[in-house]
């Protein structure tokens, strides 16, 4: 396991200034918000990395985006998670479909 981090480590940035899309998951280890502190952690731009786990994900998953009509899904931090993308463990608020669910 130690291996497949350190070179991901090395190709992930590479890949991210190349264009490809980087999309976070959990299927390396951890949640969603590990991913994005490690790729920024790795020198992955932030609003890239934040891209891999929001809009980016919901654009390759075919949700819609900020459009007239579209699913009302929102999440809230108290700060910056391009700053400091820790924030993303502690959500202020999620709305989804309109509802607030935390």
């Amino acid at each position: 396991m130690l291996s497949q981090f350190e070179g991901m480590s090395r190709t992930v940035p590479i890949a991210a200034k190349w264009g490809v899309q980087l999309l976070a998951s959990t299927d390396t280890c951890g949640a969603v918000a590990d991913e994005v502190e490690r790729w920024i952690g790795w020198g992955v731009d932030p609003e890239t990395a934040l891209d891999g786990a929001i809009w980016g994900a919901r654009r390759y998953l075919g949700a819609d985006g900020f459009t007239e009509g579209a699913s009302a899904d929102v999440a809230t931090w108290d700060a910056d998670p391009r700053e400091d993308p820790s924030v993303l463990h502690r959500p202020v608020a999620i709305l989804m479909r309109g509802r607030r669910v935390h």
